[in-house]
């Protein structure tokens, strides 16, 4: 299991911020490992710079809402524009097709669970996969502010 443990909730935190736990499970996939630890990285940064509504914590068992990151894919849309070598000729410098990055994540508060994806559609790059990660903390706030009161009232 991959879990951020900076940024992480002051020994007594505010009872009114809800508290959020992030984690990726690890695989046997180094790479995809680190990939998934940066995504889970992208996510606690945004989410704990939402210092009036969240607080990140370090412990499952505290949290009132886990969010796991499920996967990082990467797409090649089909819109092309301009001309391509067809298959089998020589590439005559066309760059290879740039890819959009798809975040997708799993929210849950007991027994209630939300797959949310990244809606955006961001070029494959360090900052693609962060602007990825900034919709997903978008929607998440947007989820949070709607289920609050219920948040609170369950702990």
């Amino acid at each position: 299991m991959i879990a951020l443990l900076s940024q992480t909730a002051p020994a007594t935190p505010d009872l009114k911020l809800v508290r959020v736990y992030i984690f990726a499970e690890a695989g046997d996939d180094a790479v995809k490992t680190a990939a998934l630890r940066e995504s889970v990285k992208d996510l606690s940064a945004g989410l704990a710079a939402k210092k009036k509504s969240v607080v990140i914590v370090d412990d499952e068992d505290r949290a009132d809402v886990v969010l796991e990151v499920i996967e990082r894919t990467r797409t090649v849309p089909r819109v092309v524009f301009g001309l391509a070598a067809r298959p089998g000729q020589p590439s005559s410098g066309v760059p290879p097709p740039v890819r959009v990055v798809h975040l997708r994540v799993t929210l849950t508060h007991r027994d209630e669970s939300v797959k949310l994806a990244n809606k955006n559609a961001p070029l494959e790059s360090a900052g693609g996969w962060k602007a990825a990660a900034d919709d997903i903390v978008k929607q998440c706030e947007r989820w949070i502010a709607d289920n609050h009161a219920r948040l609170l009232a369950n702990r």
